[in-house]
Order: structure tokens, then sequence, then C-alpha cells
């Protein structure tokens, strides 16, 4: 079978956009979409590896941790040790379940459309019968994620973000009752203390300043409806560079990608879903 230089780069290319997504989505991640494309396309490369001569164990294996550590980190960046390992691990998770659902296409097919070479794997079939496989592995990581996520729901929680620059910390609760959510990227929201973020970003701003301060703040914040037991209002939130959740029952570390709100009222304590964590 003969095996086609740009069939093989654009195959792959989508499967490992799938690979980082699949990542992104099992791990709270923010992903954006031209570091993803272009994480993709960099993994892409280590495809042509089906070129080469025969490789031992030991340097396709190198091969194999040096192309996904460099995919991972063009995608995501490094943000901690710990979470760049649970990034790579969950990479090569999704790219185990990957494989298994194109050894079930090849199976339904006779296996002959499927050549393998230096842990290169080239499919010869239609965009199609692509699209259906690789569609249904990732509904498969997403039923994982949902069915695996472990997180807590109740404790106490000291949250550490990065915003404007600046990195601090304060006290969140757990509450399954917080389903709110960003009304455009359908991001959920911690509901913050005015005051936390006052102390980080100096007045946080109400309609008014929105709508007087042009496409700067509009940029930086905000307004989303917010139902409370007095009746609906619009909450200012923004959007942190990084979110770090640590239990404070088991010193647990998970990360969250979500919006930070301004409530109206002070409290000592934030509140966030835990379906948030990891």
């Amino acid at each position: 079978m003969y095996v086609y230089v740009d069939i093989l780069i654009i195959t792959n290319i989508y499967v490992d956009f799938l690979l980082i997504k699949s990542v992104s989505v099992i791990t709270h991640s923010r992903l954006k979409t031209v570091r993803g494309l272009t994480a993709a396309f960099m993994g892409s490369l280590f495809s042509l590896a089906i070129f080469f001569p025969p490789m031992g164990m030991a340097a396709l294996t190198a091969v194999k941790l040096f192309s996904a550590a460099l995919t991972v980190y063009i995608a995501f960046g490094y943000d901690s040790g710990r979470e760049y390992i649970k990034r790579l691990f969950i990479f090569f998770l999704s790219g185990f379940i990957f494989a298994g659902a194109g050894s079930a296409a090849s199976g339904l097919m006779g296996g002959r459309l499927i050549v393998s070479r230096n842990g290169v794997v080239y499919a010869n079939f239609s965009m199609t019968a692509l699209v259906v496989t690789t569609a249904a592995a990732y509904l498969i990581i997403r039923l994982y994620k949902r069915f695996a996520d472990v997180a807590q729901r109740g404790g106490t929680y000291t949250v550490t973000a990065r915003l404007r620059g600046r990195t601090f910390s304060f006290r969140a609760m757990a509450d399954t009752g917080n389903m709110l959510c960003d009304s455009i990227t359908g991001k959920p929201v911690i509901v913050c203390a005015r005051g936390v973020l006052e102390e980080v970003c100096g007045k946080v701003p109400d309609e008014a300043d929105l709508a007087a301060g042009g496409t700067v703040l509009a940029a930086l914040w905000r307004l989303i409806p917010c139902k409370t037991v007095s009746g609906t209002s619009l909450m200012p939130v923004t959007r942190p560079d990084e979110l770090y959740f640590r239990c404070e029952e088991n010193g647990k570390i998970s990360s969250a990608d979500a919006y930070l709100g301004a409530a109206l009222c002070d409290s000592e304590y934030a509140l966030f879903n835990p379906k948030i964590l990891l």
C-alpha cells in the first residue's frame, strides 16, 4: 500500500488536535485554538518516522516520549511539574483510546487499509470513517471524564489565582448549588467577595462603568445575569490566567478553568461548584 505524505500529515494533525482537546476537557486546562493547532502540526511531523528504517524499541520509545512532551508543552505551556505530568499522562491515555478505536475500525475493514511502522499508524480510509471513529473515541473520553470525576462535594479550599500579573489567594467552599456560568463561554463562575477582587484590580466595575469605559474595561470584565434570593441582578466577572485549588482537608491540589465573579455581599468564603475540579 502506498503512503501519501499529505494524507499522513493531515490525518495526524486531525487526530493530534482531538488528543489535545481531550486533555483540555479532562484536566480543565485552557486551550487556545492557535496553540492547539500549532501543537497538533508539530506533533504530526513526527509521523514522518514511518519512512525511516525500522527503529529499535529504545529509540522508538524516546521519540514517542519526546514528541508527546513537545506537543503537550506547545499546547498548554508549563505551569508546574505536577500539572505538566498530569496532562502528559492524559495525552497518552487518550492516545490509547483513539488507537483502540482505530484498531476496531481496522478489524471491521479486514485490516487491509491500515499500515503501521515505527509506531506510526497510516490509515488509508475515507475522511468520513476517520471522523466517525475519532468522534466515537472522543465520546468515550467525555464519558470517562463524567463518571471518573472524583472531586469532593464539600470541604474548604485555598484558591490561588493569577490575574492581571498579580498572584493572590482566598478561601472557598464547594457548593453544588452554585450553577452560575458565563453566558458566552459557558465556563463556571466562582462567586467571590467583591473586596477580594478589589484588592487586586482596584474598583470592580458596575453596569455604568462598563457602559462608559469603552473597549478596555469590556475586554477585562463583563456582566452576566445572576439569580439571588432577592431577585435577578448583574454580576461582573473576569477570567484569571490561572486557578489552583488546595483542599484544606487532604492537601490535594487541582486546577480549574473558570471565571471569578464579584458578589454584592461580603463573605469569608467564595463559592464554587466542585465539578470544575479534576
